[in-house]
């Protein structure tokens, strides 16, 4: 079962998803206007705590960890510590990296 998320039409997901590419891009480490950041090596993963320092996302999160596969190399797990008390963990499973896509599935009809 998978839910899509127009992650336009929601605040909290729109940062969410530009916090996940910053991820992806390294920028979360050296953007200090958005996050102090700290590193630790725990197992298979390179935990990344990031403290926001924006006023709109210290309205929504006090933490988010975000965990960097060191066999997969990206990040599989998102961990979301909200200002309200709850916590929300996104992690990405059956992940496949570089298969082989058809052309036709980016025909536009």
């Amino acid at each position: 079962h998978s839910d899509v998320i127009d992650v336009n039409k929601n605040k909290m997901f729109k940062e969410i998803a530009r916090i996940m590419m910053n991820s992806v891009l390294g920028k979360v480490l050296t953007d200090k206007a958005d996050f102090k950041s700290s590193v630790i090596h725990k197992g298979n993963y390179y935990i990344v705590t990031l403290i926001p320092q924006k006023k709109e996302m210290k309205h929504m999160f006090t933490s988010i960890l975000l965990y960097y596969d060191t066999k997969l190399k990206l990040v599989t797990k998102v961990e979301m510590h909200e200002k309200n008390g709850d916590s929300t963990l996104i992690e990405l499973k059956n992940i496949k990296k570089d298969t082989p896509i058809n052309a036709s599935q980016f025909k536009i009809n």
